[in-house]
């Protein structure tokens, strides 16, 4: 299954805006969207535009509403929970394996990955704004945690920067958006 870039918009946006208000903004938006299709090319673009300058009122209206500093309170908790998860973890896998074993990463991201999205997921049900706080405040910590290791002469490749700059906040977004979903049930 291949989804448009207007779905994948539209399903982003599903997850920041309240539940009161989807049907009316996304009705409307893509309403727009289908009279720009058939008159220009440059209907997806608009569409993605639109997605884009409503993003930061997006994420901030849930933690708004929901008192912002109680919000981050949640998120900076779930986010030190996560990082003992992950010194545990990363403990427990160097004592059970070998120094030099292949796959010892793969088993501390088996473990810290789900247990993200999860910490995540209660967090957003204790706090609906806690579902853009957690990754913002992921995010956060990541660039910490890589410009640490790259102080402390520990570079990792850039790749693994990159991709840990995308994945954990991306992991506590969905467990975040997961959490609201069943929330709307």
């Amino acid at each position: 299954m291949c989804l448009s870039h207007a779905q994948v918009a539209t399903w982003l946006l599903t997850c920041l805006l309240p539940r009161q208000d989807v049907n009316a903004i996304i009705g409307d938006l893509e309403e727009e969207y289908a009279s720009r299709s058939s008159a220009s090319s440059g209907a997806h673009r608009w569409y993605w535009v639109q997605i884009m300058r409503s993003m930061p009122a997006l994420v901030w209206l849930p933690i708004r509403r929901d008192g912002w500093l109680s919000t981050f309170g949640i998120a900076l908790a779930t986010c030190a929970m996560q990082a003992g998860l992950e010194v545990t973890t990363g403990v427990a896998v160097r004592r059970l394996s070998p120094p030099d074993a292949p796959g010892s990463a793969v088993w501390a991201l088996v473990v810290t990955l789900p247990s993200l999205m999860f910490l995540s997921y209660l967090a957003t049900r204790i706090r609906p704004g806690a579902a853009t706080a957690v990754p913002a405040v992921a995010a956060i910590a990541i660039v910490v945690q890589l410009l640490f290791t790259t102080t402390a002469g520990r570079e990792l490749p850039l790749g693994v920067q990159v991709a840990s700059l995308f994945v954990g906040p991306s992991i506590a977004f969905m467990g975040g958006a997961l959490s609201m979903k069943t929330r709307r049930r």
